[in-house]
Formats: C-alpha cells, sequence, structure tokens
C-alpha cells in the first residue's frame, strides 16, 4: 500500500495531535481508520489504527526501540541535555530484548498475580478512608478526592516510598508523560525536564537511604539486584523506580476515573457489579476499550525493512498504534461504540500487546475494581452533577482522562 494523497488523513492527523486538542477524538479515530488503517502522516510517523494493524505493530519483532545510542530516543538530539529523555531512555517500554527480556523479568516479580493479590487489604482501607469524608459531604470531586490519591498510595506502599509527597509525586509525573509523545516540542520537554529532574532527586534519595538501610520492600530489592550479576545498573534502577511511580500514577487514576464516571452513568451494570465482582471486572475491562487511558502507544522504529497490513515500513520509519481506534474497529468489535458489559470478542489492545504488554495490568486492573466497587456499593445512588464530565484539554489524546468529575452521592 502506498501512503495516501489525499489530504483529508492529514488533515485528521493534524487535529489530533496538535493543540487545541479534541475534546471527542473518537469520530476523528473513525474516519481515520476507515480512510486509512495504516497511514503515513507528514510528520513521517506511521498511525496503525484498525485492529489488525494495531495488533501487528505489538507483535512484529522488527518493530522496536532500537539498541543504544540508535535508539528511538537515544537519538534524539536533545537527549544529552534533557533529565526527560536519559530516564526514559532507561525505562523498560523504551528498551528493546536483550535488555527488555533482563529488567522485565525482574520487575515482574513485584506483579505475580499472588504480588498483586496482597495489596487488596491495603487498597480496601485506603479505599474506605478516601470515601468516609465523601459521605459525610454528601457530594465530591472524585478525580481530586479519589482518583488522584488511590494508585500513588499504592505505589509507594509497594516501593516503601513514605506517604508525605503523594501530590509532588502526581505533579512529576503529569510532567515527564509530556516527553513520552510522538513528536515533543522544545516546551514539552522542558516542562517534561522540571518533572524528571525533582523525580529523579527525590528518588536518588531514597535509593541512598535503602543502600545503607535495605527494608522489607520492593526499592530495596531492585536495590540489591543492581548488584546481582549486574541484572540492574544504576540508571536502569533510578529509570525503573520512576517508571514504577510515574507509570503507575498517570494512567491508573485515568483508568479509575474513567471506570467511575462509566458505572455511575450506566446503572443496570452498575447494579450487575455490586452483586458479582466478575460482572464489575467484565463492565471495568468494558470501560477500558472504549476509553483507554493511552490512546496512542509508545512510538516503535522499524528496526528493519517489514511490512504491516500490506503497508511497506522502511526500517528507520517510526510507527504508532492507535489503541483507542483499534478499539472501536467494527472489524473486530460489534457495534463498537456501544457499552456492551457482556461482550464476547478479542482483547482491547489498551495494555497493549506481545512483548511490550503492561507489567503492571493486574495491578491497574486490581485498583480500577476495589476502587469502583467499593464507591458503588457504598453510594449506589450517587449521580454526576456534570454529564459527560471534562476531560483534560491541556494534554494530547495520546493521554486522556477526566478534568473533574463532580458528583452527589444522593444520601
Amino acid at each position: 500500500m502506498n501512503r495516501s494523497v489525499t489530504s483529508r488523513p492529514e488533515s485528521i492527523v493534524r487535529a489530533l495531535t496538535r493543540p487545541p486538542f479534541p475534546v471527542d477524538p473518537y469520530p476523528l479515530y473513525a474516519e481515520l481508520r476507515e480512510a486509512a488503517p495504516i497511514f503515513q502522516a507528514e510528520d513521517g510517523f506511521w498511525y496503525a489504527t484498525s485492529y489488525a494493524a494495531a495488533e501487528a505493530v505489538f507483535r512484529d519483532p522488527a518493530l522496536g526501540q532500537g539498541r543504544g545510542r540508535e535508539s528511538r530516543i537515544r537519538s534524539d538530539p536533545r537527549y544529552a541535555d534533557s533529565a526527560a529523555l536519559q530516564t526514559l531512555g532507561h525505562m523498560l517500554p523504551f528498551m528493546d530484548p536483550p535488555d527488555h527480556t533482563r529488567l522485565r523479568q525482574l520487575i515482574a516479580r513485584a506483579f505475580t498475580p499472588r504480588a498483586v493479590e496482597r495489596m487488596r487489604s491495603f487498597l480496601e482501607q485506603r479505599v474506605d478512608a478516601l470515601l468516609d469524608p465523601l459521605a459525610e459531604r454528601g457530594r465530591g470531586e472524585l478525580m481530586r478526592d479519589l482518583a488522584d490519591h488511590v494508585p500513588v498510595a499504592v505505589i509507594c506502599e509497594m516501593l516503601g516510598a513514605p506517604g508525605d509527597r503523594h501530590a509532588d509525586l502526581v505533579a512529576w509525573a503529569d510532567r515527564l508523560v509530556a516527553a513520552v509523545h510522538s513528536t515533543v516540542s522544545d516546551a514539552e520537554l522542558a516542562w517534561a525536564d522540571e518533572g524528571a529532574r525533582s523525580f529523579r532527586d527525590y528518588v536518588g534519595g531514597l535509593i541512598e537511604a535503602r543502600r545503607s538501610e535495605p527494608q522489607d520492600d520492593l526499592l530495596t530489592a531492585l536495590v540489591q539486584a543492581e548488584s546481582e550479576d549486574d541484572a540492574l545498573d544504576a540508571q536502569e534502577l533510578l529509570s525503573t523506580a520512576c517508571v514504577f511511580i510515574g507509570a503507575g500514577i498517570e494512567n491508573t487514576k485515568h483508568y479509575i476515573g474513567s471506570g467511575l464516571a462509566w458505572l455511575i452513568r450506566e446503572r443496570e451494570a452498575a447494579e450487575r457489579g455490586r452483586r458479582d465482582p466478575k460482572a464489575l471486572s467484565r463492565a471495568l475491562e468494558e470501560v477500558l476499550r472504549l476509553e483507554p487511558p493511552v490512546q496512542i502507544a509508545i512510538p516503535r522504529i522499524a528496526l528493519a525493512d517489514t511490512e504491516v497490513e500490506g503497508a511497506w515500513i522502511p526500517k528507520g520509519d517510526r510507527l504508532c498504534a492507535v489503541m483507542a481506534a483499534a478499539n472501536r474497529d467494527p472489524a473486530a468489535f460489534a457495534n463498537p461504540d456501544v457499552f456492551d458489559p457482556d461482550r464476547v470478542g478479542p482483547p482491547n489492545l489498551s495494555l497493549a500487546m506481545g512483548t511490550h504488554f503492561c507489567t503492571g495490568a493486574g495491578l491497574a486492573r486490581l485498583e480500577a475494581q476495589v476502587v469502583v466497587g467499593r464507591f458503588l456499593a457504598r453510594f449506589p445512588n450517587a449521580r454526576l452533577v456534570v454529564d459527560p464530565p471534562p476531560f483534560r484539554d491541556e494534554i494530547r489524546p495520546t493521554l486522556r482522562g477526566h478534568a473533574a468529575l463532580e458528583v452527589d452521592l444522593g444520601l
């Protein structure tokens, strides 16, 4: 397939990736998918928007991040002066095998089903403590009062980080994510660098404390791995701790927010979820399909000439799988824009697939289930004050989440 010469796909990509960003990007994703399931835009990036094309991008070993100085992140001419790019360059999502394999095996120990399930009791206690003041007021703003607090508390509990800097960690994660987009302006990178420097200073202090006084926590385990057969070098240690905090906060809080918004609105599904945890899990998976927090995947580079769904991708070209478009592809999902908690079909691509499938997927799902489940059980008559609730408009569609979630609890 040759690159499309029509102007409409170009204008759609511009509308999706340049400010002002659309409040509702899904009609644009659908139009782009129908016009060109895989399309090379004027910015040089290929965008895979059909389910088949996006899945192929995730599974093709010829599409990755590259290695060493030739990797996608480290080849950026601003790398040497950017704290954000240097931090990202040593993170798992921006690595290829064998480094990716080595680091993933180490990190995966923290996310076994048993390890994730051990967090349930902490989660339930934390969520209940956050719901108490909401009950006293009879209303609240669920992003500020609930979703912002849970993921950072969970990650800090796992790492053994003190709980006095939660607000700072949320702010730093919000800044660092600006450097993850397919294209990053100098202004965006400067914003991300500020967050990265704060992250690195804070995490570096925690690491030094664990070296002198080991604890029974994940951060100590990572520090000890640093000296075991070169399993983790100093930069990887720092970046791994940062990615635990950054990815664990930003993406999960938006998944929780969307889960709350959808199931407050979808009362039949909420009632079934109150009675049956499996029904709640299915409903939240449908929310994840319809409203993925990460809408456009981290770009990949063609490590060799390869073909993706009929498109010839030359070595060195860059590609993005557009999960938000692929998840609503009618070729994969019947009535794809309809919320159907009993849907039968292929897995959604919101947490990626293949080698780079999200390591923390189990934890993110558990957090959403506990938060949404306990909220619905306690406040069955809650309603949205503003429906639909507003989405953040200062971030690209690469990341999507509610700016606010005002509710009346109906008490």
